[in-house]
């Protein structure tokens, strides 16, 4: 459609309009989320979110994903622009089986002969009911981080040390992110 999604500044200057005035904008993501989830709700900043990033398609770039075979896929993206091409692309190699939390079954869920295993580490915006699966966007929530997604991280770390891992990011700066890439090459050491 054109339109680019919003950066990390861009989005906590959106919601700081939003939630907390323009007296909060040019400020960190965690920070205003924190804010704006105190002065509203959870769900409230996270429906706020969904519907910015809803509006978002798949570009040129991720219409090339499926045309590739894929061990898995992980990302930090909250948006459904993966989803958005594997639904769109006729001739695709692969198709995803999407993972938010601890308990998904992967086996059961696997089943398919082409299915990839999509990790979304960070949750998504179908998904914005469950308080206890939130959107990671605050300091406490990048500190709990793990909570409901271990065994997601956990995969990471694993597939790490025996596949190619591919960085496609605006920055390394999630502090979750960079813990598990230091893990993943520790583990690469040994």
């Amino acid at each position: 459609n054109g339109i680019k999604s919003p950066t990390g500044q861009e989005l906590s200057d959106l919601i700081a309009k939003k939630f907390l005035g323009d007296t909060y904008i040019n400020n960190d993501l965690n920070y205003v989320s924190e804010l704006a989830i105190s002065e509203s709700s959870l769900y409230n900043v996270q429906k706020y979110i969904y519907d910015i990033f809803s509006e978002f398609k798949a570009g040129e770039a991720h219409m090339s994903i499926p045309l590739f075979s894929w061990h898995s896929i992980f990302t930090t993206n909250y948006d459904l622009l993966i989803e958005d091409a594997y639904s769109n692309i006729k001739d695709k190699n692969q198709t995803i089986v999407k993972f938010i939390k601890n308990g998904q079954k992967v086996n059961d869920a696997m089943r398919e002969k082409n299915s990839l295993m999509y990790f979304k580490l960070h949750g998504c915006i179908s998904e914005i009911i469950d308080e206890n699966l939130p959107l990671i966007l605050t300091i406490n929530q990048y500190i709990d981080y793990q909570k409901n997604r271990s065994n997601l991280f956990e995969r990471l770390q694993s597939f790490s040390a025996d596949y190619p891992v591919i960085f496609v990011g605006h920055s390394l700066a999630d502090a979750d992110i960079r813990a598990t890439m230091k893990l993943i090459s520790q583990s690469r050491e040994n």
